[in-house]
């Protein structure tokens, strides 16, 4: 008996190479951040009311994560925290779905951050801003499964930024700007299976980070065709993420102890570029249109794993947004304000090629300004109807900004 458990074991340990992360499982791949693989960077909750259309509409500093072009035409000086709320449903990912445990519903999760903090300071043609947040999250739903045997996944992790433009109108009507951004942070696996032979109790423990870091540019330009109407461009540079990742695992019971680990300092991610088109319509002093149309070049998108090339199965995909807002004047305690009221829609495909996942989302949001305080709130809801399994997403977000 004594020595099957030690067959047993050695084989466990030695299927270590078999590392995590080798297959096309659709939308949520390990690296994949919680709702979208498309991310420019934070939305404001004006842009995220909108439809998330932020390439040619300047606003707060958020700007300059989007098209840094806009930060001379945002309304003066000012700091601004921003909170989100996500969540999304999952059917297929790590272990689930794949081969090793099986739901027949979509799972959840959610998580609540900082968006960003940041601000802008603007001062005759230039403006400057500097934003610090949270870019991507890597959360995952926990599994918990007992049947003969015990079960515990847990997943987590995020991606932190620090995003520093500088932007400088050339005339009243047009403006350059670029934007530099650092990224770092980490993701986690921990997986834990224990059982039972001949009474003797198993236990199989697994662990996986892995640790990144990397930079970019955004550069964008932006047009005041005139008093109505203004177009903007922007590009996000391809980079690379470095990666340095560990695994760990070991086997034991009251017979044994094996551990095995892996190790790499040389993976990486190669992020493709994205371009962007924005057009902004003023209709009349209340109402005003928006659009964003932004290629993202998935297609080119490569990861090395634990030294080894990791196909990924993506094409280019192209993200379409509209959005709309209308400035409804109020009397609050016999003060008059202003009440933006904000509707969108956009359109999120998801690069991997199978299964398609391509999501519709619609937008609402409000605002309310107070002396020199502006309050905006938006929410999202998208649902997807390409992969058969009908995922949702959403996102509630808020805003806070100090005018100086």
């Amino acid at each position: 008996m004594k020595g099957n458990l030690y067959i047993f074991a050695l084989l466990i340990a030695l299927s270590a190479a078999n590392i995590y992360g080798q297959t096309n499982i659709g939308q949520y791949e390990d690296e994949a951040p919680l709702g979208s693989w498309n991310l420019w960077g934070p939305y404001s909750s004006r842009s995220l009311g909108m439809g998330q259309v932020s390439l040619a509409f300047p606003y707060d500093s958020s700007a300059g994560f989007h098209n840094p072009a806009a930060l001379p035409f945002v309304s003066g000086s000012h700091i601004v925290l921003n909170l989100v709320g996500n969540s999304a449903s999952f059917y297929k990912y790590s272990l689930v779905n794949t081969g090793v445990i099986s739901i027949r519903s979509p799972a959840s999760a959610a998580y609540f951050s900082v968006g960003y903090v940041g601000g802008v300071y603007q001062r005759g043609r230039w403006a400057f801003s500097l934003n610090y947040g949270e870019l991507e999250n890597y959360l995952r739903p926990s599994v918990e499964y007992f049947e003969g045997a015990g079960l515990h996944c847990r997943y987590r992790g995020s991606l932190d930024y620090v995003n520093l433009a500088v932007a400088r109108r050339l005339s009243d009507r047009i403006a350059l700007g670029v934007a530099i951004n650092r990224v770092w942070g980490e993701r986690l696996r921990e997986i834990e299976y224990s059982f039972y032979t001949e009474s003797i109790r198993n236990l199989s423990v697994e662990r996986m980070n892995q640790t990144l870091i990397g930079y970019y540019l955004i550069a964008g330009l932006l047009i005041s065709v005139n008093d109505k109407l203004n177009l903007a461009v922007a590009w996000r540079s391809p980079h690379k993420r470095s990666a340095k990742s560990s695994f760990y695992r070991e086997f034991s019971n009251r017979f044994v102890f094996i551990p095995s680990r892996a190790e790499s300092d040389n993976d990486e991610y190669k992020i493709p570029s994205v371009i962007g088109f924005g057009a902004g319509y003023r209709v009349n002093s209340r109402l005003t249109l928006g659009m964003d149309i932004a290629l993202f070049g998935w297609k080119k998108y490569e990861v090395t794993y634990f030294g080894e090339a990791t196909p990924r199965s993506f094409a280019s995909r192209t993200k379409v947004n509209i959005g709309a807002e209308y400035l409804l004047p109020i009397r609050i305690s016999q003060r008059r304000v202003i009440l933006p009221l904000r509707l969108g829609y956009y359109y999120d495909p998801q690069p991997p090629i199978n299964p398609e996942t391509n999501y519709h989302h619609l937008t609402l949001g409000c605002g309310l300004k107070l002396w020199r305080l502006n309050f905006d709130v938006a929410f999202t809801y998208g649902l997807e109807n390409s992969s058969g399994h009908g995922l949702r997403r959403s996102t509630v977000n808020f805003s806070t900004i100090y005018h100086f």
